[in-house]
């Protein structure tokens, strides 16, 4: 039987090209007792979505993506250095926005730690948020581009199977409203502007 209870959840073990695959579907076994009919829908229900699992974990197996059963787990700290290196490289033509990625993540790295990527909630990047306004008294601009540079690199980290979700989506993300945006002269702009303007 595919579905099998094992310590209270539903797990699947199937067998395809003379390899076996097992693996949690996270969903309780719950007992159908006919004693309860509620409960009993609710067992039948729970038991249908761990064969919903088992089927996408197959169907995966059959097209070549069983590396995909089960999360790589990887420290922040590694992810991020990854991330970051391949950030170099993609934005080689635009180096500030790398730089400008470097700068968030210095602040990222340090609060996630090695703390796996796959392990990191909603809740965490709400903790994120306070814990830069407490003790770094940063401006929103600034938590906003920590934001969007830690939800750029869980594309990265979704891609290598280092996590299943972004944690940024559903994070209230500061608005720029209020940034002020400077742009300071270089030198040789500084004299052509006033030569112009002689």
């Amino acid at each position: 039987m595919p579905i099998r209870k094992r310590t209270g959840t539903w797990h699947y073990r199937f067998w395809e090209d003379g390899h076996e695959y097992t693996g949690n579907t996270g969903v309780a076994a719950l007992e159908v007792t006919g004693h309860n009919k509620t409960e009993d829908r609710k067992a039948e229900r729970n038991k249908a979505a761990a064969a919903v699992v088992e089927n996408k974990a197959r169907e995966l197996v059959r097209n070549g993506r069983a590396q995909e059963l089960k999360l790589h787990v990887k420290p922040f700290s590694e992810a991020a250095a990854s991330f970051l290196e391949w950030a170099d490289g993609e934005h080689a033509d635009k180096p500030n926005t790398a730089k400008r990625l470097r700068t968030s993540f210095a602040s990222l790295s340090r609060f996630f730690g090695k703390s796996p990527v796959s392990a990191i909630l909603r809740g965490h990047v709400n903790d994120f948020k306070a814990w830069r306004r407490k003790e770094h008294a940063v401006q929103e601009v600034t938590i906003r581009h920590d934001l969007h540079a830690l939800s750029k690199a869980y594309g990265y980290f979704i891609d290598h199977n280092w996590a299943r979700e972004n944690p940024v989506d559903g994070v209230d993300i500061p608005s720029d409203k209020d940034a002020v945006r400077m742009y300071i002269l270089s030198r040789e702009e500084e004299e052509r502007y006033f030569a112009t303007a002689r």
